[in-house]
This record gives structure tokens, sequence and C-alpha cells, in this order.
């Protein structure tokens, strides 16, 4: 190997080798080696290897044991290891700059920070070019979607709070009481068993006193479960609610895929464990509504409703009676007595309908309402039908005034026993039976004007088929 004049070789490493011939990205000049960047490391003093010299030659002599072409392998692939590595971090160094650079873009833009006319930072070679106008719809729909959906999940554990407390309680009364529940039986199945030795009384009490401990631990276990199946429920309901405020009972139970009975159910149960804290169900326990806003406007439109129907019924008062006034009165006292009793009926009627809070028992007070009112009308065409309703003003109205007074001071009652609520349903029951006995006094009431029809047909076909217009029903019977 040739070598200059003027001092001693510097030893060289497979790290700092100045060769053009092996060093990736360096070149090599009279004055000393270059990198790719263009600085020029200076030469050290001294002889320098040649270019075409073996690298063995270069980075030493090979150790003992080893031949000097698996030594040059050597170096060759350390080399080329370190170079890749080198590489894999630049590159990862850049990636993550770049998102740096991007997340800092981001928060001066959410903060209002850049201002117009700023010269744009420079470019990271191998960085991704900045967003063209296209794109920036298509990146303000993102931003919009991902501020909406923050959105939506603050209003959600806003009015839906979370069931993670619950769970995690759940979780420790399930385990708690499971472990005690073994440990209580396997007490108790030893006292049986007679393995230890003590009075048979003492024994007997010893066991019953371990079964019952078990029986009251595997309640404590079912009710961590049932908190446990309440608090993943909830997420659910979380979750198919979304930012609603109001959704139907049937939707639900249908996406759910359980039965509306169900859904209220653990409805109910929510809102006594407090996971619902303005969450209520209209009247009918059709609809949940989770914020007060909704209840409140539900309200208003109940009210609303409430007040037009009762518009409605004093304008069609108004008019039987204008009807009733301008008819040429055929009425004695009795009757006109008869009458004015029936309207008071009908006042209690609407105030106690006022009253009751209950839906379907309003809806029942209406129907009967409406069938006393043609009663009355009734009395006021035909008056000969008057006699036929004596047992109407005298004790099926007053009955029917008492019973609905009664189911209103029961429900008023803050606290729903057992016999409030039997009493309730019998009432309810009641109110059925009454309508239709009702509607069927009614229907009694045209029984001449049905006998008078019939009797008129009879006759009108009779004649008819006499003088031949028609067929004689009597012949048509024999054929």
């Amino acid at each position: 190997m040739s070598q200059t004049q003027g001092g001693p070789t510097r030893p060289q490493t497979p790290f700092s080798s100045p060769s053009a011939g092996y060093s990736s990205g360096t070149a090599q000049t009279p004055y000393g080696s270059t990198t790719s960047q263009g600085n020029a490391q200076p030469q050290q003093p001294g002889p320098q290897p040649s270019s075409g010299a073996p690298r063995s030659s270069q980075v030493g002599s090979a150790p003992k044991g080893m031949s000097p072409e698996d030594f040059e392998k050597l170096c060759r692939g350390i080399e080329t290891t370190v170079n890749n590595l080198s590489r894999v971090v630049g590159q990862g160094l850049g990636v993550a700059g770049d998102a740096l650079g991007k997340a800092f873009d981001s928060w001066q833009q959410g903060h209002g920070t850049t201002t117009p006319g700023q010269p744009a930072s420079p470019q990271t070679p191998g960085a991704p070019t900045p967003a063209t106008p296209q794109a920036k719809p298509r990146k303000q729909h993102r931003q919009a979607r991902s501020a909406s959906a923050s959105t939506t999940t603050a209003l959600s554990k806003r009015r839906i709070k979370s069931g993670f407390p619950l769970k995690a309680t759940g979780m420790l009364m399930a385990f708690g009481g499971a472990a005690s529940t073994v440990v209580f039986t396997l007490a108790g199945c030893m006292g049986l068993a007679g393995t230890v030795t003590i009075p048979l009384a003492a024994q007997i009490a010893a066991v019953v006193t371990c079964f019952g401990l078990a029986a009251a631990s595997l309640a404590f276990c079912l009710n961590g479960v049932k908190r446990i199946r309440i608090a993943n429920r909830s997420l659910t309901l979380r979750r198919l609610m979304g930012n609603r405020e109001v959704c139907t009972i049937d939707e639900l139970a249908a996406q759910a895929q359980r039965t509306p009975k169900q859904v209220k159910k653990t409805l109910r149960t929510m809102m006594n464990y407090g996971l619902l804290p303005e969450g209520r169900l209209d009247d009918d326990e059709t609809c949940l509504m989770l914020t007060d806003e909704a209840y409140q406007q539900y309200r208003q439109t109940q009210a609303h409703y409430q007040q037009q129907l009762q518009e409605q019924r004093a304008q069609e008062e108004a008019r039987r009676r204008a009807r009733l006034q301008t008819a040429p009165s055929t009425l004695t006292k009795e009757d006109e007595a008869f009458l004015a009793q029936g309207e008071n009926y009908l006042t209690q009627l609407r105030a106690l309908d006022v009253a009751i809070d209950d839906v379907e028992v309003s809806a029942k007070i209406v129907a009967i309402e409406e069938v006393v009112r043609r009663l009355l009308e009734r009395a006021q065409e035909a008056p000969a039908t008057i006699d036929d309703m004596d047992r109407l003003m005298d004790y099926y109205l007053p009955t029917t005034i008492k019973l609905l007074a009664a189911y209103d001071d029961l429900e008023s009652q803050p606290v729903q026993g057992q016999n409030i609520q039997s009493s309730r349903r019998e009432i309810e029951q009641t109110l059925d039976v009454l309508q239709g006995a009702f509607e069927k006094l009614l229907d009694s009431t045209y029984q001449d004007l049905s006998l008078n029809v019939s009797a008129d047909i009879s006759v009108l076909t009779s004649i008819l088929a006499q003088e031949g217009l028609t067929e004689n029903p009597f012949e048509s019977k024999n054929s």
C-alpha cells in the first residue's frame, strides 16, 4: 500500500473512514473529504490511504482467527446497518417535526394568533405541501363535525349521568355478596354435617344463622348485579339519545330490542338512581323527556290543548242552549227541573275532569259527559222519555260524581300504597261499566221511535205490493 512521506498513518475505523469508495454521501478532494452538504472537513496531517486500498488496510488488521476478507465483510455490514439506522431515525424525526408543526398551526388558527400577511414558515424537506383552497372546505367540515360530536357528548353527559360510580359499587356488592354467600353456605353445610361438636340447640341456631346470612348475601349480590346492569343500560341510552331531548318509548324499545314495558321499568329505575337528573315520562308514559325545558314545553302544550277542549265544549254548550231556546217549549216545570239538575251534574263532571291528572280516567270522564249530554238533549226533544231517566238523576249520576271525587282524593295522596292503587283500579273499571250503561240507556230512549219506524216501513211495503209496484213479500217468502 502506497504511503506519503511526512508522518505516521492515522488509524481509521468503520465510522470515520474518509474513503470515497465506501463512505456514502462524501466526495474525496485534494483538500480533504467533503460531505453531501458541502462542508469541507480538514485533512489530517500525514500520509493518507489510497482510494483503491482494501478496507482491512484502512481500518486496521483483522483480529486473530479471521481472514481479511471476512473482516472486510463485517466492516461493510456494520457500516450499512449504521447508515440505515441513521436514515430511519432521520425520517422519524422529520415526520414528528411535521406533525408538531401542524398541531402548532392548528392551535394558532383555533386561538386566532395568526395575522394576515404573516410570512409562511419554511417547509421542511419532505414535508407535505400546504393545503389547497379546495381542501379547506373539507377541513372546515371535519372541524365542524368534530365540534358537533364534542357538543353532543357534553350534552349527553349532562342529561344522562355517568354510570361508572353505580357500576363500581355494583361490582363491589356483587363480588362481596357472592363471596359471603359461598362462605356462609359452606359454614351452614358444615353445621348440618355435624363436623363441629357443639350442643344440638347451638348447632341448629348456627345453621339457621349461616343460611340466613347466606340468603342476605345472595340478595346483596343480586342488587349489585342489578346496579351493573342499570349502569350499562345508561350507556346504551346515552348512545341512542345522542343530542335529542325527547324520544318515544316505542323507538327506544325498537332500537334496544326490548318491550316498551321493560324500557319504562328501566327508565324509572334509572331515575331512582339519579342517572336521569331531569328525566320524566309524559302522562301517557309514551315519551321520555331528558330536560326541564322539554317537560315545561310539554306541560304548556297540554294546558293549551285542555284550554282548547274546554272552549270547544263551551261553544257546543252555547249552541245547544241557543237551539233549545229558539225551539218551541213544551216542557213542564218538572221537566225543566230535571234538565237543570242534569246540567248541574255536567258542570261537576267537567270540574272533576280538570282536577284529575290521569289521562285515561280523564278520557273516560269525557266519554260519560258526552253520553249524559245526549241524554239531556233527548229529554229536551222528547219529554216523554224523562220518566225513563229517573234512576239516572236519582242514583247513577250522583254515584258517578261521588266515585270521581274519591278518585281525585286518592290520586292526590303523596304515598300510593297498595290499598290506594287497588281502589283507583276499581273506580277506573266502574267508569267503563257506567259508560256502557249510559249508552244503553240512551239507546232505549229511541225504542218507541224504532217501533214506529218499523211499523211505517211494514205498512209502506204492503201498500206498494198491493199496487203492484213491488213484489209481494208473502209470495216471495212462499216461493
